[in-house]
């Protein structure tokens, strides 16, 4: 438990490559961004990849995982 906590706290854990070199693997985070459609009838795929654009923007400022949903509407 305690060589768990001491890889989380430095980000990532530091092990043999495939190359056989030691080497320092940082963990990875998603980031998620939630566009709900109401009517997908009235909307355009290029203006909805414009908006996931934006909301993407703003999940990736939560630091590690992250889920925004647009509540605008």
């Amino acid at each position: 438990m305690i060589i768990l906590l001491s890889r989380l706290l430095q980000g990532g854990i530091t092990i043999e490559s495939r190359q056989g070199a030691t080497a320092f693997f940082p963990f990875v985070s998603v980031s998620i961004a939630v566009k709900p459609i109401i009517d997908p009838s009235t909307c355009k795929a290029l203006d909805i990849a414009a908006q996931l654009s934006e909301l993407k923007h703003q999940a990736k400022k939560i630091v590690g995982n992250s889920l925004f949903i647009d509540r605008r509407n």
